[in-house]
């Protein structure tokens, strides 16, 4: 057991570079994974805003056309041209 070192399914010898290669390549896929994490969940929070924010004008274009369209319907009705 002097002559390697034992990590998870592999088996290096001691040689330092292939075990500080290997040790980089994990840690920075690790980094990478956490920060590609990190900014999507920072997207989905920046679209959750502009949805909910175009969400209210939407519904507030929809009530105004509703309100324009009774007030139409109300004044045709009082000039009697209904």
């Amino acid at each position: 057991m002097l002559g390697s070192v034992m990590m998870p399914g592999r088996r290096f010898r001691e040689t330092p570079c292939a075990y500080r290669k290997y040790r980089m390549r994990t840690w920075s896929l690790r980094l990478l994974r956490q920060l590609f994490r990190l900014t999507l969940s920072g997207l989905h929070g920046v679209a959750a805003a502009a949805s909910a924010a175009f969400k209210s004008r939407a519904t507030l274009h929809l009530e105004n056309l509703a309100l324009r369209h009774r007030l139409g319907v109300l004044r045709r009705s009082v000039n009697g041209l209904s």
